[in-house]
């Protein structure tokens, strides 16, 4: 197979091109609607042929927020309405219940419970959740390894925030990912979070070292406008002496859905010597602190912390995802259940009605043995063996990758540690983006255009019709 044409990976680090971070492969913005519709089940079956041994990592997504950040393109929708969580809560325990053949031949390893917001549910919705997985799965304590959710630093601030942490550990959780993003009063209020006040974050991470759980994972975001080399290392170092167990520092990705890509403080593709310099200081300050590092974003303390459902689904491990708007990721078939529908109120109705019946999987990526290769050498070049990429394929497609790990490992980017294993340097890992994005096929960048593009058409589109109802107004 010859090796095709795809951008150099060493002129791209030359411009300092910051990609958007790869977390997936395909990206969402690559399904599309199937040749034909395939029941869950089905999908699932096949998966055996391509996933080895039976760990299944669970990705439940709640859809709501109590207001809409910046830079956030997530499916998601705004509501304050605790009625409405309850009912989706219920949905989710009817779809745990649809599902339950797939996680019957599994063992879960990971729960992932993201958004959204999903700290907003009551305690008793929780309950409801966790008492499904039991009722799907009576083993999953045996099996798991991490029990995560993720919450905004309001939530957990709140008067019953405590409370409602120390009952989630009661039922299994391990790890709270808050995302923090900054701690620059400013950059707070430029990102659209309407609770801006710092201490609101102090507050949720004195609640969480409080209720004694295993794993705080925080977030924080490189590249607002306005951020400098100072407020950024401000930032850093005031997380640092708060001592969550893992650190997340992630470059600002621009994508057109989201509010951020509408103003013209912006570019959707971004570029900045000063943001990778950024990088450097996280890092450093970062190390200096007995920070190590997990991945191009991530650090942990040693034996503590870290985000175990992420790297299993870098190493393979299949994703099955609940919840309106959840991605399943499995080893022959990416997918979305319930879209393409956009986050609005009809589309959460829906979901709470039919989610005990919809069954279908009809909008979604089928991997050939080509991107099964492809996916594996995107994702998982920190520690890769190529001999484990499913079906045996990595010889036979060795022209996806052969002359990109070479000249990496020339540029000082990956080593080679043995003629299948492979391994990211500190420099890969800098740049491992712009290293991950030149494994994407050609029909994969195709797609993911054209989605981006369509949604510029049709914002430019809106901005015509409301220009000529001023006019006519």
């Amino acid at each position: 197979m010859k090796p095709i044409h795809r951008p150099k990976i060493q002129s791209q680090i030359d411009r300092q091109i910051i990609p958007p971070f790869v977390y997936a492969y395909p990206p969402r913005s690559a399904y599309r609607p199937l040749p034909e519709a395939l029941h869950v089940l089905d999908v699932w079956q096949l998966d055996k042929a391509y996933s080895s041994g039976s760990a299944l990592n669970l990705y439940i997504h709640v859809p709501f927020c109590r207001y809409k950040c910046g830079f956030c393109n997530l499916y998601t929708i705004t509501s304050k309405s605790e009625d409405l969580y309850s009912a989706y809560a219920s949905a989710v325990c009817r779809e745990l219940a649809l599902l339950k053949p797939i996680i019957d031949e599994r063992k879960i390893v990971t729960i992932y419970i993201g958004g959204g917001t999903p700290s907003l549910l009551s305690i008793s919705d929780f309950r409801k959740i966790f008492d499904q997985i039991t009722a799907v799965s009576p083993t999953w304590r045996s099996s798991v390894r991490e029990v995560c959710i993720e919450a905004s630093p309001d939530s957990l601030a709140a008067s019953d925030g405590l409370a409602k942490l120390v009952d989630l550990k009661n039922l299994g959780l391990t790890r709270v990912n808050l995302g923090v993003q900054s701690l620059e009063h400013s950059e707070l209020l430029h990102a659209g979070r309407i609770a801006a006040d710092v201490t609101v974050i102090y507050r949720a991470i004195e609640a969480v070292k409080e209720a004694e759980l295993a794993n705080l994972s925080t977030d924080l975001i490189i590249g607002f406008a306005g951020q400098t080399d100072a407020s950024w290392e401000s930032s850093v170092i005031r997380l640092i002496q708060l001592v969550p167990e893992t650190i997340s520092t992630y470059f600002l990705t621009l994508r057109p859905d989201s509010w951020f890509s509408r103003t013209a403080e912006y570019v959707t593709y971004r570029r900045g010597s000063e943001l990778y310099h950024r990088y450097d200081i996280a890092r450093r300050l970062l190390e200096e602190a007995g920070y190590e590092q997990e991945s191009n974003v991530r650090y942990k303390l040693p034996q503590r912390g870290g985000y175990i459902q992420k790297v299993l689904q870098f190493n393979g491990v299949p994703v099955l995802g609940i919840g309106l708007g959840a991605r399943s990721y499995t080893n022959s078939l990416d997918y979305l259940r319930w879209m393409p529908i956009s986050p609005q109120r009809d589309a959460v109705n829906r979901y709470i009605r039919d989610s005990s019946e919809h069954a279908a999987v009809d909008y979604g990526f089928k991997y050939t043995d080509a991107e099964r290769v492809r996916k594996r050498l995107a994702l998982d070049l920190f520690d890769l063996n190529l001999v484990e990429i499913p079906g045996n394929s990595a010889n036979k497609y060795s022209g996806i990758y052969s002359d990109i790990l070479e000249k990496c490992r020339t540029n000082g980017l990956a080593e080679k540690l043995t003629a299948d294993r492979w391994r990211l340097t500190r420099a890969g890992y800098k740049y491992r983006d712009i290293i991950s994005w030149a494994f994407f096929s050609p029909e994969v960048r195709r797609l993911d255009e054209e989605f981006y593009q369509s949604i510029r058409q049709a914002r430019l589109a809106h901005g015509r019709r409301s220009a000529l109802v001023q006019l006519r107004s």
